[in-house]
């Protein structure tokens, strides 16, 4: 079981991402999309073009 910092900053990504993308791709979307490093310690969502999958990175 993972657990969570109780204070950790959450950022969802609405905008639809191609989930055939490694976690270097989705880096690239963070830098791109929220303006922040992944090693920040922030908790990343992101959501498929079908709304019916998500990714999480941490």
């Amino acid at each position: 079981m993972l657990t969570c910092p109780t204070s950790l900053p959450i950022d969802f990504c609405t905008t639809p991402v191609d989930f055939r993308q490694s976690f270097d791709g989705l880096t690239g979307v963070v830098m791109a999309v929220f303006g922040s490093s992944v090693p920040d310690g922030h908790l990343f969502l992101f959501i498929n073009k079908r709304h019916d999958r998500s990714k999480a990175m941490w």
